[in-house]
């Protein structure tokens, strides 16, 4: 039953996607509203839906092990990131136009996926030779006493190459 609901979830998004670009940007961006083939947009949007799911495979691959709770940070924050100028600026200028909301867009999802790729938790973390440890920013730990949790600055974790660990921590 879930698998059903991903499915019909997913469909849904595609579809509207690819009805949106063949529809918004396609045919009243890149035509300037003069596209009179019907047929014509319907082949932009099959093509966009192809691309989508090519995307979208990629994606997946990619995001291969990763924390599903982290994805999809990321993905309310790519979207904030790229609708959060544009409404602002519609709000607030008046003089905010078609072009302006596509290079609002353009640029806060630019700049956002660029910064999710260079990450340290999407491009790695270093990886020390001697002991095969990954540095994190902090560990929590339970004292031994048990009152309270504290923060260290190490904390080890087992090296992709040779999965040696320790028990400094």
């Amino acid at each position: 039953m879930a698998f059903a609901t991903i499915l019909a979830v997913v469909a849904g998004l595609t579809i509207t996607a690819s009805a949106s670009f063949a529809h918004d940007i396609y045919a009243n961006v890149i035509k300037k509203g003069a596209a009179d083939d019907k047929k014509k947009e319907v082949k932009v949007a099959r093509i966009t839906t192809v691309v989508i799911g090519i995307v979208a495979i990629l994606g997946g691959i990619l995001a291969n092990g990763q924390n599903v709770a982290f994805l999809v940070a990321l993905a309310f924050a790519v979207a904030a990131s790229a609708n959060l100028p544009t409404i602002l600026y519609t709000l607030f200028w008046r003089r905010f136009n078609t072009s302006g909301a596509m290079w609002s867009i353009y640029g806060g999802l630019v700049i956002t996926i660029g910064l999710i790729i260079f990450s340290p938790v999407v491009s790695g973390k270093p990886v020390d030779p001697k002991t095969h440890l990954r540095a994190r920013r902090c560990c929590r730990a339970w004292t031994s006493t048990g009152s309270r949790w504290t923060t260290r600055a190490w904390c080890p974790s087992r090296c992709r190459s040779c999965s040696a660990t320790s028990a400094r921590c």
